[in-house]
């Protein structure tokens, strides 16, 4: 090959060697200008490295360039071996800054890394030069020996990569915008560089114009001091990790357990979710078992519950205890969710509604100014008088919470009777609730209880399989069947989901979904009344997972309370009864006494004082604009080296078929009839003993040739298109 240097060949010769000294200086001094490393480029690499660019340049574009840059990369390696001294302490304190501050933001990088290692900026140099000289050799041979974009972009990224491993860690504008120009320069005249040479010039004058776009683009998105990213770099974490918390908490929802469905559907039940997610904190000023009532569902078809058609009833006719005069103890219970639910959780022998809800039905309590916090005012004495009965809400109840499907009516009176179904006598106890004690004692001994039971099938009656053939099932199937044989034995019930809660007088409670439950309630003397049907060793009692080791969810000591909001302030005589409202715990690591936070790095590991970088979302879809483009960009290489591989080994009758096949796809881009020639050449190939002539092999790869030179003159997107989307050529 001839490497002489002809006028217009240096010319692009010193604009190749002009983009790889910006591409080296800007993602050196990307490096140096974190401000949180402190880090200084050394003085000489403004003089080296334009220096080696040139020169690597020169020496490359020899005949036997490859050997030159094979001879140049043995002689630097030689120099480091023979510099380590220097080279190799300057490199380890490098590598000990940044661990620093990965430690900072990575428990994993702390498990490695525990301490913190003094490091001196000023001995950092050696090693950043080294990277400088290293950056010039790839991206010389990238440039001009291979004609490659992307070795010279992956070298770039050494020195660009470490600005982003933990927030405050951003580089300056100007050296990014320098390291990003010079790899999308090397992008779009990739293909010019390699094939035509002459148009270098032509390619380079576009490639500039869109990458000023580009970067242009970038510097308008890039958060400035007044403004306000639309969603920052925890905010997006946040909701990704709400997002997986959705995935995880799945089961849940298909359960009915959490997200206040509209109706609980038995074939959509699948395995509860094993790992905690913390749904909300509940405050109470007794020690005991509460259960937080979400939803009640009245209407039962054998294969899902759902909510009735929604009525007006009046607060008093559900919670019969509202401001009553009795001499009750009262206590409280303050709940604050994590997120804005549209239903607030209540409780039983309520005294007091939360906040500013509404009723609906009767059958949960809409959160309508979307409060996160609120609290509820309950009694918990034994033996409470028996209220005054709504007659309409009872005759309402009496007809539509004692309906059944006659298959499921039969099957579960056939088996309360195979069961020995008599009244079993406590005391002189109400009846329906001696009936119901005994519904649930025998329903919760009909299964074991298991997070992930077996799947209904399909044809079946779900109350009676779980009767007979399931032999485990969580809280769902307990409370459905409980429901349904209470339906069954004439007693209204209906199926409650919620949260229980294990409450330990004036501390912070974490309710995770693993606290997620179901109940039953039925109906007497005027009033709900709560049952429990599931088994004692459920995980929502225990908060042990069966199978698995764990450890309910420590509980937070909550601090000194301060008096509640006038939204939550009762204005009754209860007022004086109820506790102040009791304010979210102190994270101790946020206590008044804990020093400053300080930041790993320099030598006494203070802090830079940039605050931190979050990304705004126009940046990240420049990112991800990029990096699609290195994508298609990459699988353009790999396709095309994959090509040029099979065609290198293949015989000269599998060549032609290889060409022809290749021939034929590009007249098809091109909208080309494959010439007569070619396509006898390739039937030979195929039908014939006879060898393919070099001649005739020289024929087909010129047709190629011809063919891509069409598509390449086709127009700017259609041949970007066949280029990188298809990967023809």
């Amino acid at each position: 090959m001839n490497r002489q240097l002809q006028p217009r060949t240096l010319l692009h010769l010193l604009l190749e060697c002009l983009i790889g000294v910006m591409g080296v200086f800007g993602s050196v001094l990307c490096l140096c200008t974190v401000k949180a490393f402190s880090l200084e480029a050394p003085e000489a690499m403004f003089l080296v490295v334009p220096i080696l660019m040139l020169g690597f340049c020169l020496l490359f574009r020899q005949r036997h360039g490859g050997r030159w840059g094979a001879a140049v990369g043995a002689v630097l390696v030689l120099m480091v071996l023979l510099l380590r001294r220097t080279v190799f302490p300057s490199a380890v304190a490098l590598w000990n800054l940044l661990l620093n501050y990965l430690s900072g933001a990575y428990d994993a990088v702390r498990l490695i890394h525990p301490e913190i290692v003094p490091v001196d900026p000023a001995e950092t140099k050696t090693a950043i030069l080294a990277l400088a000289v290293l950056e010039t050799w790839i991206c010389a041979l990238a440039l001009v020996r291979w004609k490659r974009a992307f070795p010279a972009i992956l070298a770039l990224s050494l020195g660009v990569i470490p600005c982003y491993i933990a927030l405050g860690t951003m580089p300056a504008v100007v050296p990014l915008m320098m390291v990003i120009l010079s790899m999308l320069l090397q992008i779009l005249t990739q293909s010019v560089r390699r094939r035509e040479p002459a148009e270098t010039w032509k390619a380079v004058g576009w490639a500039v114009v869109l990458s000023v776009l580009l970067l242009a683009g970038l510097l308008y998105f890039n958060p400035r001091e007044d403004y306000r990213q639309p969603i920052t770099w925890r905010e997006l974490a946040k909701k990704l990790e709400d997002f997986g918390a959705g995935i995880n908490n799945r089961g849940n929802v298909d359960a009915g357990l959490s997200g206040n469905p509209e109706e609980v559907r038995f074939r959509n039940l699948r395995s509860l979710p094993n790992r905690p997610i913390a749904f909300l904190e509940v405050y109470a000023d007794y020690t005991g078992v509460c259960y937080l009532r979400g939803s009640a569902y009245s209407v039962f078809d054998g294969a899902s519950w759902s909510r009735d058609e929604e009525r007006t009833w009046s607060e008093q006719t559900v919670f019969p205890y509202l401001n009553a005069s009795y001499n009750f103890s009262i206590h409280t219970v303050h709940i604050e969710t994590k997120d804005v639910e549209d239903q607030m959780y209540t409780g039983y022998e309520l005294l007091r509604l939360p906040g500013k809800g509404s009723l609906v039905s009767d059958s949960w309590f809409r959160n309508g100014d979307g409060l996160k916090s609120y609290s509820l005012f309950l009694s918990l004495d034994a033996g409470l008088p028996d209220p005054v009965p709504d007659r309409a809400y009872e005759t309402w109840v009496m007809e539509n919470c004692t309906t059944l499907p006659e298959e499921t009516r039969r099957g579960l009176l056939d088996w309360w009777e195979r069961n020995g179904g008599e009244f079993r006598s406590y005391s002189s106890q109400d009846p329906v609730d001696l009936l119901a004690k005994q519904v649930a004692e025998r329903i919760s001994q009909c299964a074991g209880y298991d997070r992930t039971p077996d799947t209904q099938p399909v044809g079946t009656d779900f109350c009676t399989w779980f009767l007979n053939d399931a032999e485990r099932g969580y809280c769902v199937h307990f409370a459905t069947t409980a429901a349904a044989m209470l339906r069954a034995l004439g007693i209204p019930s209906r199926y409650v989901s919620g949260y229980i809660v294990q409450t330990e007088a004036n501390k912070m409670i974490e309710v995770t979904n693993i606290n997620a439950h179901a109940w039953v309630e039925y109906y007497n003397r005027g009033a709900w009344h709560r049952l429990e049907p599931t088994p004692g060793e459920a995980t929502e009692f225990t908060g042990i997972i069966p199978g698995e080791t764990m450890v309910a969810p420590e509980t937070t000591a909550a601090p000194e309370t301060v008096p509640a909001t006038e939204t939550d302030r009762p204005t009754d005589p209860l007022e004086t009864e109820l506790l102040p409202r009791p304010t979210k715990p102190r994270n101790p690591r946020e206590s008044e006494d804990q020093p400053e936070e300080t930041r790993p790095g320099g030598l006494s590991g203070k802090t830079g004082e940039a605050e931190p970088w979050t990304p705004s979302t126009g940046f990240w879809v420049f990112v991800g604009a990029a990096g699609l483009v290195l994508l298609l960009v990459l699988r353009r290489f790999l396709v095309n080296r994959h090509r040029e591989k099979r065609i290198a080994r293949a015989r000269s009758n599998d060549l032609a078929c290889l060409l022809f096949r290749r021939y034929r796809r590009l007249c098809r881009l091109t909208h080309a009839v494959p010439g007569a020639e070619a396509e006898a050449i390739a039937k030979k190939a195929v039908f014939s003993q006879h060898r393919i002539e070099q001649d005739e092999l020289d024929y087909l790869q010129q047709c190629v040739d011809h063919q891509i030179a069409r598509a390449e003159v086709s127009g700017t997107v259609r041949r970007l298109f066949y280029q990188y989307i298809l990967a023809a050529f």
